[in-house]
């Protein structure tokens, strides 16, 4: 069960090992950014966003996305480069746009009804665009057009039991 903090509507737990400490169909909207990659199990994650969604409630969900073969050879090749590095990472998982849907696809009760990548062209050399509007909607075009090509992806799906 989930350790209650200082806040009231605040519950700290860990997800991989006891689930989401609520009871079914609490929630209208859950909102998980830049968190799966960090899970040992995300799809069980998933499953549980899914149980405490009403009927209707949407769950926005976002996570890094790299070309398939990186994500292929991540596994392979970032523990030897951490080890000779000394660093730590807190990844757990390295998503593909394929493998990132494949995984929100398999939760039977969530029924995706966006797509949108995002950063689809950021930083260096066009950092300094990124301070104007059209550049701004330009990358949210592209982001939903194609959004396999972005570093990001968000997806928006809907409750359905």
């Amino acid at each position: 069960m989930g350790e209650k903090t200082e806040c009231d509507h605040c519950h700290k737990s860990d997800v991989d090992v006891d689930g989401i400490a609520f009871d079914a169909d609490k929630f209208d909207i859950v909102i998980v950014e830049q968190v799966l990659e960090h899970l040992s199990n995300p799809g069980l994650v998933l499953k549980e966003i899914g149980r405490v969604l009403q009927r209707d409630g949407l769950l926005i969900v976002g996570v890094p996305i790299h070309l398939p073969i990186v994500a292929f050879l991540c596994p392979y090749v970032l523990p030897i480069f951490d080890k000779l590095t000394g660093t730590r990472r807190t990844y757990e998982q390295v998503f593909s746009y394929r493998s990132f849907m494949r995984l929100v696809s398999k939760v039977e009760y969530l029924c995706i009804q966006k797509i949108r990548g995002f950063r689809i062209v950021s930083g260096g050399p066009f950092a300094l665009l990124e301070n104007f509007c059209w550049w701004y909607k330009l990358n949210i075009v592209l982001g939903r057009a194609v959004p396999w090509l972005c570093p990001e992806v968000q997806v928006v799906c809907k409750a359905i039991l």
